[in-house]
């Protein structure tokens, strides 16, 4: 199963091709568009199935993937489908907006390099329970269960600052 990198590809993408080759030469597989969208295919059909499909969800956070509307399409349909988000940072941006929702509480991996973010990456996915792996979509329910969850970490952390 394929991890599948979300990444703007103006500012992203050739962090997206160093790091698909890092994880490849130990043995992980990556999806990122242009490159494996199949031509003559639907573009947004072809995401979503690879979303569908991906083990997790590697997240190149560049300040253009966060003001991208498909960015973060990406990252709600991962979360829809209860994926494991790995943020990584670039040029320390720090996510906004809708983003900052999704992936403002986990620990984000700072780009120091293809093989170094490689190597952090591999001990994520590595280590993910199986039954993370579901490939049910959540309900509305649980979408809200999860921003409610999110609010009351967040609540907590400034109540003891």
């Amino acid at each position: 199963m394929a991890l599948f990198i979300s990444h703007a590809t103006i500012d992203g993408g050739s962090y997206a091709k160093a790091l698909a080759e890092a994880l490849k030469s130990h043995g992980r597989e990556c999806w990122y568009a242009p490159r494996d969208v199949r031509p003559g295919k639907h573009y947004p059909d072809e995401i979503i199935e690879a979303l569908q499909k991906a083990e997790g969800v590697i997240l190149l956070l560049t300040p253009l993937a966060n003001r991208s509307t498909p960015v973060l399409q990406e990252i709600e349909a991962a979360v829809a489908w209860r994926k494991v988000i790995a943020p990584v940072v670039l040029n320390g941006t720090e996510p906004v907006g809708g983003l900052r929702l999704f992936v403002g509480v986990p620990h984000r991996i700072p780009w120091t390099g293809s093989e170094a973010v490689a190597r952090a990456l591999l001990t994520t996915f590595d280590e993910r329970p199986q039954e993370v792996r579901s490939e049910a979509p959540a309900t509305k329910s649980d979408k809200f269960r999860r921003v409610r969850e999110v609010t009351n970490l967040r609540r907590q952390r400034a109540s003891s600052e």
